[in-house]
């Protein structure tokens, strides 16, 4: 299965979160996110900062349009931020595969910053009916390592019971050093990344690896790659997983 993850920053293409863009400036945009999703064709592709329907960003469903320009029969977008008719915006997956009883969860909000939050869907492997797995997109605090603690353990407290394979992705909006947020997550869930200390740029503002793709020990990493499309002010990943001969 070929998984993608990207923060697609409000459909901005590197700009300034603040600026505004037109309908026609987004839609552009977003036809080079589509250009990338055809070239790489992931399966699963996990986003973050996408907009159901914001002022700044043409007013337009950013998640429907991108699934029908790129072909993607599979969408669940989920809003951890809304505000009237202005802002509206969250974490979305798109899949080629059927997405069963997707979730939204929005994270308490942080003081003085947009709330943050996961959606999570359940799918089937390919060629393996029987074999149910979540697949999580989720987006943490950029501000503080407390806030990013905090959400970790909301995600961690609400995948527990669900012992199922799992993948989670996102922007973790932190490295794999100190603070040991994402190690404490692996730990504490059963998942492993590709390489987790090579230094892999996927926020160029800042030349850190904020971005991550995470699985189960069910699966095995056959690939993983930075994209250097300018579609956002972050980096796309790219992984390509199999599944362990014995899924427990």
């Amino acid at each position: 299965m070929k998984l993608m993850t990207l923060n697609i920053g409000h459909g901005r293409a590197g700009r300034a979160p603040s600026s505004f863009r037109s309908k026609t400036r987004a839609k552009g945009n977003l036809h080079h996110v589509a250009l990338m999703l055809r070239r790489e064709s992931p399966d699963v592709v996990a986003f973050q900062e996408m907009d159901r329907g914001s002022i700044w960003s043409g007013n337009f469903d950013h998640g429907t349009f991108l699934a029908e320009l790129a072909e993607y029969p599979h969408l669940y977008l989920g809003s951890h931020f809304a505000l009237g008719r202005y802002l509206n915006y969250g974490t979305a997956i798109m899949a080629r595969h059927n997405l069963q009883e997707p979730e939204t969860v929005a994270f308490h909000r942080a003081f003085a910053r947009p709330n943050k939050g996961f959606v999570i869907s359940s799918i089937h492997w390919p060629d393996r009916p029987g074999l149910k797995i979540d697949v999580i997109s989720v987006h943490l605090d950029f501000l503080t390592a407390t806030r990013r603690r905090k959400e970790i353990e909301r995600l961690i407290q609400f995948l527990t019971p669900r012992d199922v394979p799992r993948i989670v992705m996102g922007d973790f909006n932190t490295g794999y050093g100190n603070p040991r947020l994402i190690p404490y997550l692996a730990d504490r869930l059963g998942l492993h990344t590709w390489l987790p200390t090579e230094e892999y740029v996927t926020f160029p503002a800042l030349r850190r690896r904020l971005d991550w793709v995470l699985v189960s020990t069910e699966f095995r990493f056959i690939d993983h790659k930075v994209l250097n499309d300018p579609v956002s002010d972050h980096h796309a990943v790219m992984a390509e997983i199999a599944l362990l001969e014995e899924p427990r």
